[in-house]
């Protein structure tokens, strides 16, 4: 009856359903708890007391669950934006511990709908890797391109071997590349530089001028973000790679300065600190970066200077920039609140640039009291360890 109603019942009538299902619960079959988890995606209508019964029901019984019902729980789980770390944790280490059951393909498929829930699956992203380092020859280009993509978006590389990763992925994409289209070319580039990892024939073959000036002239309404990831490439070029020889088509983006809510974090540096000659806002940096908010500290991170006096202290070891950005929920990844990948990125570049960086999210930062706000900033600012 549930899927037949669809999303087009009333909210009144979903919520009799809702009620009805929950004075049921106990007799829900696991394959009834996993149906259930498609039925209120089909209806649009997440209620987190169902899904959380549901889950507990799939989380006891994982083992033996098919590919097709893990993938339309995942995906009811991005659809309806709802998070439960724990049954995330149990399809993700139950598909590790069964690596071998499932192909290359069916893992892939994982990889990339974890990072739509913006879920960080480490332990299943450290065997994929083992697999790609070992027996890299399996990987067509369709493959390749995803698992990049994936990787670069959860800004994670694996524990061990990273190394040997990269050059696994660089290799099987260099046997692609008399037939790569310029598109997929800087997908691939891109994803490698904001992992920190530069395929030199896959960037030669970028630089070539009748290739970017494609990307840049010939690509229709995607040619502003073709723009946006040269211009991030030749960011992490001459960060971490300026040796590379670069064009200066590469860098005909311009970002755009965003305005982000710093607001209450303001409010809350100035209680904390009481002076706001103790604190700069929106600086701008090289490369288009800019950071909300900078701190000159000695580099015990005990005493905060003023803006002048650390400016002319001649010993500037004695000094450390500390940088608070204000980024949304959206560039963590909420089970373990780490950053995604162009979070990760920034702060690696920032770093580079000689910050000491603090990402703090603003939701959540809104929610502190004023008391915690003032607290929480404190124990980030002054007992961080550089």
């Amino acid at each position: 009856m549930m899927k037949c109603i669809g999303s087009d019942a009333s909210d009144s009538l979903k919520r009799k359903i809702e009620r009805k299902v929950l004075n049921e619960v106990n007799q829900l079959t696991t394959i009834n708890a996993q149906h259930m988890f498609a039925i209120l995606d089909a209806m649009h209508y997440r209620s987190t007391p169902v899904l959380e019964a549901c889950s507990n029901k799939v989380i006891d019984n994982i083992h033996g669950t098919p590919f097709v019902w893990l993938m339309r729980i995942i995906t009811a789980c991005v659809n309806l934006e709802y998070r439960n770390a724990v049954l995330c944790d149990e399809i993700t280490n139950y598909v590790a511990s069964t690596f071998f059951m499932w192909d290359t393909k069916q893992v892939v498929q994982f990889l990339s709908a974890f990072e739509h829930l913006k879920f960080r699956p480490a332990e299943l992203i450290d065997v994929f890797a083992e697999k790609v380092t070992t027996h890299p020859e399996f990987l067509n280009l369709k493959t390749i391109l995803t698992v990049l993509w994936t990787y670069s978006r959860h800004g994670y590389v694996p524990k061990c071997q990273n190394q040997q990763f990269f050059e696994a992925l660089n290799s099987a994409l260099n046997k692609y590349l008399y037939r790569i289209s310029n598109v997929y070319l800087l997908d691939a580039v891109y994803s490698f530089c904001v992992l920190g990892y530069f395929p030199q024939l896959a960037l030669n073959q970028l630089m070539q001028e009748d290739i970017l000036d494609d990307l840049v002239k010939s690509d229709g309404m995607k040619i502003q973000k073709n723009k946006m990831m040269l211009h991030i490439v030749n960011v992490c070029l001459e960060l971490e790679s300026p040796s590379f020889t670069k064009t200066a088509a590469m860098s005909t983006w311009k970002p755009s300065i965003s305005v982000s809510d710093t607001y209450e974090v303001e409010e809350t540096l100035l209680a904390l600190l009481g002076d706001q000659s103790l604190f700069q806002s929106k600086v701008q940096v090289s490369h288009g970066y800019i950071i909300d908010f900078v701190i000159k500290m000695d580099a015990e991170q005990k005493e905060v200077f003023p803006v002048y006096k650390a400016d002319v202290l001649t010993d500037d070891s004695n000094v450390q920039r500390v940088a608070l950005l204000c980024v949304s929920m959206s560039s963590f990844c909420w089970s373990t609140k780490h950053p995604r990948g162009y979070l990760a990125m920034r702060m690696r570049h920032l770093k580079i640039l000689g910050y000491h960086v603090i990402p703090i999210c603003n939701q959540e930062f809104k929610n502190l009291k004023k008391e915690e706000a003032v607290e929480y900033l404190r124990g980030k600012i002054f007992s961080a360890k550089v």
